[in-house]
C-alpha cells in the first residue's frame, strides 16, 4: 500500500475508527505525517493497529526520520503492551520508533513555563487548582499504588516547590478548602469528576474552562515552534497527538510544508 493512500486527508467520524490524519509532502519530498487521535490506553484499541501499520510504511521513506509524541520519554515498560496501558498512544509511538532507532522528541513546553504564563492572566490560585486536578485524572493510570488522598499529597508537595511562581504555598489544607468551597463535599478519588470538571471542551464558560482554553493555547504555540525546528533541520516527521492540538496546528503545520 502505497504511504499517501494510507493516510492522506482520512478525516474522522464518530462511527469511523480510524484517526483523524494527514500527510504533508514538501516539493522537496519530505514528509511531514500527522495522526490526531483521541486518547486510549488500550492495546486492543482499533487507533493501536492504525499507528502500527502507519509507522510499517513510514519506516520505508528514504532520509532522515524521527517521531513526536505529547508524552515525554519516561517510557519504562517491558513490552508493547504495557507501553500502551501506561503511557497510551504514546507509549506505542515511543516503542515502535525506539525500536527502529529513530529518535522520539516531545515538543511540549515545561510545565512551568505555561504555569507562568497561566498566572499572569489568571487568579494563581484557580491555577494552582485547576493543575491538580487536571494531574487528578490521570491518577490510576500513572500512580495506582497511591491512594487519591496520597497522590493529592504528591501532586501538593511537588506544586509547594514552586510556591514563587504561585505566590503562596499550596497546602493540602489550602486545597480542601478551596475543594469544598467549590463543590461541597465531592470525593476527590472520583477520576470522571475530575475529568468533566477540569478537561472538557462543554465548560469553556468556566474559570477552569477559560484556563484550559488558555493552556491549549499557549501550548500550541510552543508545540507549532518546536516542530518547525525539527522540520527546517530536515527530518521526515512521524507526529502522534491528541486531535484538538492538530485541528488547531493544521492550517499552520500545512502553511510550513507548502512554503519550503
Amino acid at each position: 500500500m502505497e504511504y499517501k493512500s494510507l493516510i492522506l486527508e482520512l478525516g474522522q467520524r464518530p462511527d469511523n475508527p480510524i484517526p483523524y490524519a494527514i500527510i504533508h509532502q514538501a516539493l522537496s519530498g519530505q514528509i511531514l505525517s500527522i495522526i490526531g487521535v483521541s486518547h486510549t490506553h488500550d492495546p486492543a484499541d482499533p487507533l493501536i493497529l492504525y499507528i502500527q501499520n502507519a509507522f510499517k510504511e513510514f519506516l520505508k521513506i528514504p532520509g532522515q526520520k524521527i517521531a513526536i509524541v505529547e508524552k515525554r520519554n519516561k517510557i519504562n515498560a517491558n513490552s508493547f503492551k504495557k507501553a500502551v496501558e501506561i503511557w497510551g498512544e504514546a507509549g506505542a509511538t515511543y516503542w515502535l520508533a525506539t525500536s527502529a532507532d529513530i529518535p522520539v522528541v516531545c515538543p511540549e513546553p515545561d510545565y512551568l513555563d505555561v504555569t507562568s504564563e497561566l498566572c499572569k492572566q489568571f487568579d494563581p490560585s484557580d491555577v494552582c487548582y485547576f493543575e491538580v486536578g487536571d494531574a487528578m485524572i490521570w491518577w490510576k493510570h500513572l500512580h495506582s499504588n497511591l491512594t487519591a488522598k496520597e497522590n493529592l499529597e504528591r501532586l501538593l508537595s511537588n506544586r509547594a516547590k514552586h510556591k514563587d511562581i504561585y505566590g503562596f504555598e499550596p497546602t493540602e489544607e489550602w486545597f480542601m478548602r478551596k475543594h469544598k468551597s467549590l463543590f461541597g463535599n465531592q470525593n476527590i478519588d472520583n477520576e470522571n469528576f475530575w475529568r468533566m470538571t477540569m478537561n472538557t471542551k462543554e465548560n469553556t464558560n468556566t474559570i477552569f474552562g477559560r484556563i484550559l482554553t488558555a493552556r491549549h493555547n499557549i501550548r500550541n504555540q510552543i508545540i507549532f515552534d518546536n516542530i518547525v525546528d525539527l522540520w527546517r533541520q530536515g527530518n521526515n516527521i512521524f507526529m502522534v497527538y491528541g486531535n484538538s492540538h492538530i485541528t488547531s496546528l493544521g492550517p499552520a503545520l500545512r502553511a510550513l510544508v507548502k512554503n519550503q
